[in-house]
Formats: structure tokens, sequence, C-alpha cells
């Protein structure tokens, strides 16, 4: 049994169907930056963790040599 969904698209439910939108799109993209910025963050980490692992291992000691 399906159940019709009631949307407020009515001056008389309080508000408009362009606000109604205009809230959805809103919340809606605020969730997509949220998740982007999570995605940023774990990629930066992982190259924080790779570069941690390169400037700890035993031969980046004779790599920093050469180079100064």
């Amino acid at each position: 049994m399906a159940f019709p969904i009631r949307l407020p698209l009515h001056e008389k439910d309080g508000i408009m169907r362009d606000e109604y939108d205009d809230r959805l799109r809103h919340d809606g993209r605020e969730q997509i930056n949220d998740g982007i910025d999570r995605l940023l963050a774990k990629i930066m980490q992982a190259f924080r963790v790779l570069h941690a692992i390169h400037w700890s291992s035993p031969w980046a000691a004779s790599e920093r040599r050469c180079r100064n």
C-alpha cells in the first residue's frame, strides 16, 4: 500500500514552492560540500602518512645528505 507524499506546496502551508526547492537545494549542496571536505581530509591524511614513512626510512638519511 503506497501512501501519497504530501509536500508543502501552497501558501496556506506556510511555504512557497520555490522556497521549498531552495531549501532542498541548499541542504543537498551542504551535504555534498561536507562529503567533499571529508574526502579531501582523508586524502591529505594519507599523504601525511606517506610523507612520514618516506622521511623515516633508513635510505632517507643518505638522500638528505646528498641534497644538502
